[in-house]
């Protein structure tokens, strides 16, 4: 596999850049890997399931790209906003602690996370969460559309809550957006 330079300028020889196809999406979903469907809200319609093994995946119309939504037993999908910073700050901390010799550079490299809605908004991008309770479980952001494609970019799930289908819901609801925008491609970096 080729190295590459991640975003800390360090070579990454596990980095790999990936194209993802965006596709409009027609309706509001929900799809579980485990064979159940369960509407969370009134108007889901369910559609069928993701292979292999448990998880979940939300897509939505672009119209209802803003609004909350339920996603998976009391898990809320919606918009970032200002408040929501020192939360990321320990979600996405956690997940750099997970690798060796990366931190969180919040004067610099990662200093949208103290005001990510604020942030994303003068970027024009999008940034979404999943909360539980409380707390900011997983993570997703856009960044602003260029030559037809956006920038997938802040996919973070915390490790209490990996492996139940919430990058999946996060992924499919950057490619509605970018299906909404006109923006046929959504690109992924990825440092590790």
């Amino acid at each position: 596999m080729q190295s590459a330079v991640g975003r800390h300028g360090h070579q990454c020889p596990h980095a790999v850049p990936l194209e993802l196809v965006a596709e409009p999406v027609p309706d509001l979903g929900l799809r579980t890997g485990h064979g159940q469907h369960r509407p969370q809200v009134a108007d889901i319609h369910l559609r069928s399931p993701v292979g292999g093994g448990p998880g979940l995946a939300l897509a939505c119309p672009t119209s209802r790209l803003e609004e909350p939504s339920a996603v998976h037993d009391g898990l809320v999908l919606r918009p970032v906003r200002d408040d929501d910073g020192p939360r990321l700050v320990a979600l996405i901390g956690a997940a750099y602690a997970e690798y060796p010799g990366c931190v969180l550079d919040l004067p610099d490299l990662d200093a949208d996370l103290p005001v990510p809605e604020t942030t994303a908004a003068r970027r024009g991008g999008r940034w979404w969460v999943i909360e539980d309770a409380d707390r900011i479980v997983a993570s997703v952001g856009t960044g602003a559309p260029d030559d037809g494609a956006v920038e997938l970019k802040r996919l973070y799930v915390a490790a209490s809550h990996r492996r139940r289908g919430l990058a999946a819901a996060l992924v499919e609801r950057v490619e509605a957006q970018a299906a909404g925008i006109g923006c046929g491609t959504v690109v992924l970096w990825s440092d590790t």
